[in-house]
């Protein structure tokens, strides 16, 4: 099953997939926040990766209000596509990823 545990304030998820040697599986997340600001300044997401392990594609899409307006994005390594209330982030998951999501003031 999937845990969730706070720390330092920030929501953590976590999961086990066992898998055979040579299978492949899709996982997805889905979650919701609650925007408490009319206009938000930034929203961080750190995907961690199990260390020892091959690298994986990873895609993310991000969805937002259309109230909402993001700046920019701050990545790593990837690329993004942004299109009204989303933003599409497709990258091969080798180390540790963190996002950063810049919303215009």
């Amino acid at each position: 099953g999937l845990d969730t545990t706070k720390e330092s304030g920030k929501a953590v998820y976590g999961f086990l997939l066992d898998l055979p040697k040579n299978q492949k599986r899709e996982v997805i997340f889905s979650w919701s926040l609650k925007i408490t600001s009319e206009n938000p300044k930034q929203y961080n997401l750190v995907w961690q990766k199990q260390s020892g392990d091959g690298s994986h594609k990873a895609l993310l899409d991000i969805r937002y209000p259309g109230r909402v307006n993001p700046k920019y994005l701050i990545t790593g390594e990837g690329s993004a596509l942004t299109r009204k209330g989303s933003l599409l982030y497709n990258t091969v998951l080798s180390q540790d990823l963190t996002l950063r999501l810049l919303f215009k003031d």
